[in-house]
């Protein structure tokens, strides 16, 4: 096991590509959109803690825009911001294959967030485009 990663990363299964995506899927349940999930909790699980995750969360990022995510510390005051998360699908675009991933606290206050995860064929995985907040 990679100390580096969170424990829960080794148990991911096989990952679903946003060619799953494609026009006429069952959405919002399907495995893409299930894994896009997934892959959206590990990185805001990992900003919890963006110190010991740098290498992680550095992954999870679509590779052009890693310098705009500079120390992943705007990112992780959002997550701060939001006690006890959930994530739940919260729409897609087949034509991009990507999907936007809703995160929300179970109580009832906090900050709500959403997570844009983008299809990456070259490596065969759905990586973070980008992180927004907004007031719950």
């Amino acid at each position: 096991m990679d100390p580096n990663l969170p424990p829960d990363v080794h148990r991911l299964p096989r990952r679903h590509s946003g060619r799953d995506l494609a026009p006429g899927h069952a959405l919002p349940d399907g495995p893409a959109v299930r894994d896009a999930v997934e892959v959206a909790a590990l990185f805001c699980e990992a900003l919890l803690d963006r110190r010991h995750y740098r290498a992680t969360l550095e992954s999870l990022v679509v590779p052009g825009s890693l310098a705009g995510w500079g120390d992943f510390s705007a990112a992780a005051r959002i997550m701060e911001a939001i006690p006890e998360p959930e994530y739940l699908a919260n729409g897609t675009q087949p034509d991009r294959g990507a999907v936007e991933v809703a995160v929300r606290s179970t109580l009832p206050a906090g900050t709500h967030a959403t997570v844009e995860m983008v299809w990456q064929e070259r490596i065969g995985a759905w990586l973070v485009a980008g992180m927004a907040s907004a007031p719950a």
